[in-house]
Order: C-alpha cells, then sequence, then structure tokens
C-alpha cells in the first residue's frame, strides 16, 4: 500500500506491507491537503520470490487533523493575566498559540508542551485574541500542524480605583482611593463641572493619594467642585476613571451696605452681595443696631436687597449676610446725628 502527494505516486509519503485486505495508518499525514493511495497484492512465483501484480487505481482522500476546542471555563475580561486552555487533542505532541494583542499586533508562540497559555506580560485595554493548534508527529521526526481553534477572546480592563474618598477641611482637601493592582500611577483630576470640560487640575500621583494645594482661584473662590482618578500601567496605559466625586468649598461674599442712618429720622440703606462668581441671588441680609429690632430680606436676581430704618439710638446699624455654600460676611454703617439749628 502506498500514498503519496500526487497521483503519479512518484514520492511515496507513505509504504507499507500488509497481509489483510484493510489497512489504518499509525503515521501522521500532510492536514487539509489532497492525498492519493494506491494497493496491489503480491503473489509468489513458486520459488519464494514475490511478484507485483497491477496497482488499483488512484484513490484520492484528505486527512482531516482535530482542532482544539476552546475550554468553556476560560475568563472573558479582567485586569489580570488570563490562563487561557483548550481540550487537549489525542496524538498531538506540542501546540502552538497565534496571538492578535489589542494594537493589532501578532505574535506566535510554538511547541508549548501544555494544552494552555498564560502571557507573562499583559498591558493596555481592549480584545485580545488567541488560536491554538495540535502539532503531531511523522515518521521523518518533522511534525504536522492541524488546524487552528476558534479565536478564544480575553478583554482586559483597566477598571477604576475604588472606594475614592473625600476629605475636606475649612483649610485642607484631601482625596483617596484603593490602591489599583498593576498601577504604575494614577491621574487625578478636579474640575469646575461634572464633564470635567474645564480642569482646575490634571495632576499625576504615585501614591493613592492626592491633597492639592488649595491656591487655585477656583478653590479661593469657593464653590461646587468634582473631582475623578484612573490607573496608569506600567506602559502609561490609561484606566477607566471614577465616577465623578462631588465636593464644596465655601465661597467667599463681599457685602457692601450704602447710606446714611440719622437717628430719629428714617433713611433708605441699600445692600450689595456678590462672589467671585457674580451677585449672589437668595442670599439672607439682616440689619439691626441702634436701637432698632432684626429685620432680614433676601437679596434679588440682582444681589440687591433695600431696607428703610429709623435708629432711635446712636452707635451703628450692623448688616449681615448669610446663605448656604457661603461664607458669612458683616459689615456696619455709623449713625449720625441730625444737627438742630
Amino acid at each position: 500500500l502506498e500514498a503519496a502527494q500526487d497521483p503519479s505516486f512518484a514520492n511515496p509519503i507513505h509504504t507499507v506491507e500488509t497481509d489483510s485486505t484493510a489497512y489504518t495508518s499509525n503515521t501522521t499525514y500532510p492536514a487539509d491537503t489532497n492525498l492519493f493511495w494506491r494497493v496491489r497484492a503480491d503473489a509468489e512465483d513458486g520459488s519464494s520470490k514475490v511478484v507485483g501484480l497491477m496497482w488499483s487505481s488512484a484513490s484520492p482522500f484528505q486527512k482531516r487533523l482535530p482542532a482544539p476546542t476552546a475550554d468553556a471555563a476560560n475568563p472573558t475580561t479582567g485586569a489580570f493575566l488570563p490562563t487561557i486552555a483548550w481540550s487537549p487533542v489525542p496524538g498531538a505532541i506540542s501546540y502552538d498559540v497565534h496571538a492578535i494583542e489589542a494594537d493589532g499586533d501578532m505574535k506566535d508562540f510554538t511547541n508549548l508542551p501544555s494544552h494552555a497559555f498564560t502571557p507573562l506580560k499583559m498591558t493596555g485595554k481592549g480584545i485580545f485574541q488567541l488560536q491554538a493548534r495540535a502539532n503531531f508527529p511523522q515518521a521523518n521526526g518533522q511534525v504536522v500542524h492541524g488546524p487552528y481553534s476558534s479565536v478564544m477572546s480575553f478583554a482586559r480592563t483597566i477598571p477604576e480605583p475604588s472606594n475614592p474618598a473625600s476629605d475636606l477641611g475649612p483649610k485642607h482637601l484631601a482625596m483617596s482611593w484603593s490602591p489599583r493592582l498593576g498601577a504604575k500611577e494614577y491621574r487625578v483630576q478636579i474640575a469646575t463641572r461634572p464633564d470635567f470640560a474645564a480642569f482646575v487640575e490634571n495632576t499625576i500621583t504615585q501614591a493613592p493619594n492626592y491633597a492639592p494645594l488649595l491656591t487655585q482661584s477656583d478653590y479661593v473662590n469657593g464653590g461646587r467642585l468634582y473631582w475623578r482618578v484612573a490607573a496608569i500601567d506600567a506602559d502609561n496605559n490609561l484606566g477607566d476613571y471614577t465616577a465623578p466625586q462631588e465636593f464644596g468649598i465655601a465661597q467667599s461674599m463681599r457685602l457692601r451696605a450704602f447710606g446714611s442712618p440719622i437717628k430719629g429720622r428714617r433713611t433708605t440703606i441699600s445692600v450689595s452681595v456678590a462672589s467671585a462668581r457674580g451677585p449672589v441671588a437668595g442670599a439672607r441680609v439682616r440689619v439691626w443696631g441702634g436701637g432698632m429690632r432684626s429685620r432680614a430680606k433676601l437679596t434679588n436676581a440682582e444681589g440687591r436687597a433695600t431696607f428703610a430704618v429709623r435708629p432711635t439710638r446712636r452707635g451703628r446699624v450692623y448688616v449681615a449676610a448669610t446663605k448656604a455654600e457661603f461664607v458669612g460676611a458683616k459689615t456696619s454703617i455709623a449713625i449720625r446725628v441730625a444737627r438742630t439749628s
């Protein structure tokens, strides 16, 4: 019996004798290639000499080697180094792995003795794809490759740091989070808007915490601010950001009072309240002193309020303004005494 890759059998790849009318080969043939086989009977001529009779016609066949099957327990996503496994293939002496990295780069790992693969390093984010194939021995000492398995995918992530927290005091702000495994450093962003379209700070720290100096005008002026943090791996790939963390710094108010209160006479005092961002509407303005009962009004959209006052004693008229998320402000005006003729 002979097997060959061409129907002329010029270079048989397998020749064997058998005393049976059927044969099962234990030799690995080239996979997925058109092959041919033929058989003839050998007879004796009466002198113990073997005479070959006529060959049969060439019959085509293909050897289909099995492909590995992906292990159903393979991880599909995570921030760790995954172990990707496949079913062992009977008769295989080793395996090859073809890998496509998230950025499109391709790598091949050959003659692996195991039916599992764990990369030594994996950075960045995206879909990593792997395929495995089995290698089978040949009689000439070479190997023949089986077909590749279906694609086994793993989505590598760099998750956002967990447990973000803020510690805000009158003169300090500290942000912290839990360390992220595999992070070389962290990017911290602080902004005046939750979409981070306008940064107050955009900085990098190697520690899982950050405390700004609070010297920028956005800190000094106060108001609602937002911060977030993301991990950066050893190859400078930026991970996912935490959800925006909100905190408030009390804004300073500028309080001005205009008027000239006179003892025993009704006069008008105009009050304006503003911050670095403009007029402060809805501030509670309180007026007292000079024997008057305390009275209060809210500033209008222009940050103004007007009071009619009639002090009964000498001294000063006091004006104070308060509002949530603002530092209170206070001023006063001296009470004049009317001249008599």
